[in-house]
């Protein structure tokens, strides 16, 4: 599903059409139908083997978190010439100086889609003041305020599974 969903993507890029923006907006939501259950089994599973450890406080249910943590922390990046980066600092410069090149850059591939085209599939337009603050460019500073909150919500997370 997944892999169909991002065929469509691609093909919406490609040739933007109404046919196209239907489909995906099918799989999406066949797909997080499919995700809120695959999440209620995992829940339940999950639930029925915390029941039978038989204490909310145990070791079980702290290592459930440690390894969560451990998982959705980044640990190293490889730069655009190969380089592994280990460092918050490195990775954080990193990460600033390679969205700060790619936002705002136009891209050959992705093809306009006309306002009457986006009105059709939203069925409604934005007023003037929500337009404005769509296109305006991102800047540097905005972009390494996001990436700093996010490695920081990192390195928190890291510090806090190593205690």
């Amino acid at each position: 599903m997944k892999i169909e969903l991002g065929n469509v993507q691609n093909l919406m890029m490609r040739e933007p059409t109404i046919d196209c923006v239907r489909r995906e907006k099918e799989l999406r939501y066949e797909l997080s139908v499919l995700e809120k259950v695959e999440e209620k089994f995992y829940q339940q599973k999950s639930r029925a083997q915390f029941v039978r450890e038989e204490d909310q406080n145990s070791a079980y249910f702290f290592r459930k978190v440690v390894v969560r943590q451990k998982r959705n922390t980044v640990y190293f990046l490889y730069n655009r010439q190969g380089q592994k980066l280990e460092s918050y600092e490195e990775i954080s410069a990193e990460l600033v100086d390679y969205f700060s090149s790619t936002l705002g850059v136009r891209d050959d591939k992705v093809h306009v889609v006309s306002d009457s085209l986006l009105k059709e599939i939203l069925g409604n337009e934005l007023d003037n003041d929500s337009r404005n603050a769509l296109l305006a460019l991102v800047s540097r500073d905005e972009i390494k305020a996001v990436m700093f909150g996010i490695l920081l919500v990192v390195v928190l997370s890291t510090s806090a599974s190593q205690r």
